[in-house]
């Protein structure tokens, strides 16, 4: 497959394969196929096959979407080895008021989410009895998010 988008030619014929995914039911049929161009360029094929019509959907994908893309589909340490790093994900799940105290926090202290939340994970580990290291209070208003 061969597609120009956006002025960037993403071809399967000439790209090399990352990972693949295969899913599917008795009568529908999926794999999803991250390619890399020769230029870095990351794209997804995904093919379907449903009651014998088949169908094909090339898109491109930035890094942060490839790497997410492969942590999702348990290629974990491939898109370590691919997209390195100093630092690990680490993925929570919160509930919508959880989400929505963060954000307000976050605006609060002049940082972006993650920045805010990390700074909350490492203060509450600097006060856990034996958990040594130094506080990285945000610079603004201290929010607490129980």
């Amino acid at each position: 497959m061969k597609r120009e988008i956006d002025g960037h030619i993403y071809d399967t014929g000439r790209a090399e394969v990352i990972a693949s995914h295969e899913s599917g039911t008795t009568h529908i049929h999926r794999i999803s196929t991250l390619y890399r161009s020769g230029d870095g360029r990351y794209f997804i094929v995904e093919e379907q096959e449903a009651h014998g019509i088949d169908g094909a959907l090339l898109t491109p994908l930035s890094e942060a979407m490839a790497r997410e893309w492969l942590e999702n589909h348990g290629r974990v340490a491939l898109a370590g080895s691919l997209f390195r790093s100093t630092g690990f994900l680490l993925r929570i799940e919160v509930d919508a008021e959880l989400l929505c105290r963060i954000d307000c926090a976050a605006e609060a202290a002049g940082l972006a989410q993650q920045a805010w939340v990390l700074a909350a994970i490492h203060n509450t580990l600097a006060a856990a009895p034996g958990g040594g290291g130094s506080r990285q209070e945000p610079p603004a208003a201290h929010a607490r998010v129980p």
